[in-house]
């Protein structure tokens, strides 16, 4: 039996899966990532972090780490899957993707991204998203092919188009913020409707 195991750093928002098959069965998975080895923040911090010589791991139960287990047949243990979720704004979006951006490049050679290459990605991204939605649609007309809606799989694409957007606008450095707050406003007086962000 595959079991997924999803490991949120709380504090970061950073996570890390693993898929695994060396487990016997549900209670033994269960058992060791809630009483057992990685039941404890000091060994589920290895998956993060390197240790170097000097540096103290965390204490056991500092609630640093979140953990959810799952299988084909579900969600079978959560330990607090996002106890602590940090602080979404755009203003740090635009902040980790401009820190991971040299991340992407192999050598210091590599060209900067082009903007087409981002239009690209950007139409690549939202064909995604559009592929799922036609395979819930092609359940509701009744035709082959058809699949109920995999709500993580649409909710992965939403922030790949996301995401994309926000390295446009930070290429042609358009506050993100500003951009969505404009355009919801505006849309708001032409329709004659009272909310505004």
């Amino acid at each position: 039996m595959t079991i997924s195991i999803r490991i949120h750093e709380n504090a970061t928002g950073e996570t890390r899966t693993i898929e695994s098959e060396e487990y016997g069965d549900l209670a033994q998975a269960h058992f060791i990532w809630s009483e057992g080895n990685y039941g404890c923040d000091c060994n589920r911090f290895l998956f993060f972090h390197d240790f170097p010589e000097g540096v103290e791991s965390p204490s056991c139960d500092d609630n640093l780490f979140s953990v959810e287990l799952s299988c084909d047949e579900g969600v079978f243990y959560s330990d607090g899957w996002f106890l602590k979720p940090r602080e979404l704004t755009f203003d740090n979006v635009m902040e980790a993707l401009g820190g991971r951006e040299p991340e992407w490049h192999h050598s210091p050679d590599c060209p900067p991204v082009s903007l087409s290459f981002r239009g690209m990605e950007l139409g690549g991204e939202a064909g995604e998203l559009l592929n799922e939605l036609k395979k819930v649609e092609r359940v509701r007309f009744g035709l082959a092919g058809g699949k109920e809606p995999d709500m993580e799989k649409i909710e992965e694409e939403i922030g790949d188009v996301i995401l994309t957007t926000a390295l446009i606008a930070r290429q042609l450095n358009i506050d993100l913020a500003g951009a969505v707050l404009n355009k919801f406003n505006k849309t708001s007086k032409k329709m004659g409707f009272d909310t505004r962000l």
